[in-house]
């Protein structure tokens, strides 16, 4: 009889550490996983970041380019009474070719 009880108990104690043992893992699994979790957050964070500063240093570069192009038309534009009539860019009509 002695020796079923130590056979039962040892089979008892396996079990009870294999629960043990796979609770661990499990734990250790979510632990690594919520790291991981965390590192992906991190980056989606920077990433997030970068490109609201990429977003903003456009729109600067937009407004500039918008202010060069007025000045750029402005200074090939003529004034309107620098600007040839209508009827002097007409060549007379007697002297045309069909």
């Amino acid at each position: 009889m002695k020796k079923k009880a130590i056979v039962t108990a040892i089979v008892a104690a396996m079990f009870g550490w294999q629960s043990i043992a796979e609770a661990a893992s499990i734990s250790t699994r979510v632990r690594i996983l919520e790291s991981k979790v965390q590192k992906h957050a991190q980056l989606l964070e920077q990433h997030k970041k970068q490109r609201s500063q990429y977003q903003q240093q456009m729109q600067k570069n937009l407004q500039e380019m918008r202010a060069l192009k007025k000045e750029v038309e402005a200074k090939l534009d003529p004034p309107e009474s620098e600007k040839p009539s209508v009827h002097a860019k007409r060549s007379p009509l007697r002297y045309a070719y069909p």
